[in-house]
C-alpha cells in the first residue's frame, strides 16, 4: 500500500516533516487542515517509528483512496 508523503494545507503541497513543524506550532485551541493530495479528505501528519517512514493518515478510511489504509 502507497504512504502520503505530501499534504496539502491552504493550498500549499507540503512534506511530512514540514506538517509535524506547522503542527508542534499550534496551540490546543488552534487546528491545521491537513488534506490529502489524492483525495482531499483530512489526513494527519505521523513521526518515523518502528512501525514505518513518516507519512499521512486518513482521519477516516476513505477506500476510494489509493492513499487510505485499507484496514484503518
Amino acid at each position: 500500500m502507497p504512504r502520503a508523503t505530501t499534504c496539502v494545507l491552504n493550498g500549499e503541497v507540503i512534506d511530512v516533516a514540514e506538517a509535524l513543524r506547522r503542527k508542534n506550532r499550534l496551540t490546543r485551541s488552534m487546528r491545521a487542515d491537513f488534506r490529502c493530495t489524492e483525495c482531499g479528505k483530512p489526513v494527519r501528519p505521523h513521526r518515523d517509528s518502528d512501525y514505518g517512514n513518516a507519512h499521512f493518515e486518513h482521519v477516516r478510511r476513505n477506500a476510494e483512496c489509493s492513499l487510505s489504509d485499507p484496514l484503518g
